[in-house]
């Protein structure tokens, strides 16, 4: 049997490209990640003084890539926004006889979550161009959506054109985007399916723990299945398998990580939920 395993990938949000989703960030960027200025200014949003990559950069972007490396990368369009924008679809492979994974990637499901959008860019670019990474493509064929819900992400906004969320439509499927990402997914049929996030970790609900009103600055945060409903079988190949050989490329790189968690308020107390645990 075939399993398709499906994680949420919560990243901090820490380039200071995006120093304008808080007045501190710019401050605390420089602090705590030193090493930013490694960063290479290969994708829009980098090469900016300011603003998140929009349509046109995404579009233009792409078709470089394409134009480049025409032997490694197909561009497809799964459907369109309600606002009209074709939705594309980023398809990578290497011409081997290798059995390859078929690896799902996606981004900017939430449209006020930029770093989810601009880290698939960065990685088409590392993948397609830098020789430490381009041998990834010989064991894996890669399908990504980096911009999953356009019209949310061109007024930063978290929420579809109607108003769903989309991350919360993946049964009802009431908005067209979540129909054409839904097809498109069971078209590639892949075995590992990645949805890329972002979480800010200055919350109202974390002035209580500390006068400075932060928690934690994890690098990355995973959010997998832990649903009593769901096949323990699947439960386990995901946490053991998937995420643990992650957590140990994360130590081996001295990145810190953790399960997602979420905060809500119950009786006036603050509660700590993991993600995850609800159908």
């Amino acid at each position: 049997m075939k399993y398709i395993v499906i994680l949420i990938i919560v990243l901090y949000c820490s380039v200071n490209t995006f120093a304008q989703l808080n007045p501190q960030s710019k401050q605390i960027t420089q602090k705590f990640f030193p090493e930013i200025e490694t960063l290479e200014n290969t994708t829009p949003a980098l090469q900016k003084n300011k603003g998140f990559t929009d349509y046109d950069d995404l579009m233009l972007f792409l078709n470089n890539l394409v134009e480049q490396h025409p032997e490694n990368i197909k561009l497809n369009f799964i459907g369109k926004s309600q606002k009209g924008y074709q939705i594309p679809l980023v398809l990578l492979a290497t011409q081997n006889t290798k059995e390859k994974i078929k690896v799902w990637m996606q981004g900017g499901l939430h449209g006020n979550e930029p770093a989810s959008t601009e880290g698939m860019l960065y990685l088409l670019d590392k993948l397609l161009n830098d020789s430490k990474y381009t041998y990834l493509l010989d064991d894996i064929d890669l399908a990504i959506v980096p911009m999953a819900n356009i019209d949310g992400y061109l007024k930063q906004d978290r929420y579809a054109a109607n108003g769903l969320d989309l991350n919360r439509d993946q049964t009802k499927l009431m908005a067209p985007e979540s129909v054409s990402l839904k097809q498109a997914f069971s078209d590639f049929n892949p075995e590992i399916g990645l949805d890329f996030h972002e979480y800010r970790p200055y919350r109202k609900d974390f002035t209580q723990l500390s006068d400075f009103g932060i928690t934690s600055l994890f690098d990355a945060m995973f959010l997998y299945s832990g649903n009593l409903n769901v096949p323990e079988n699947i439960r386990t190949l995901t946490d053991t398998l998937f995420v643990e050989n992650a957590r140990r490329i994360l130590d081996k790189n001295e990145l810190k990580h953790h399960d997602y968690i979420s905060t809500g308020k119950y009786g006036g107390e603050i509660h700590f939920n993991q993600g995850s645990t609800n159908a």
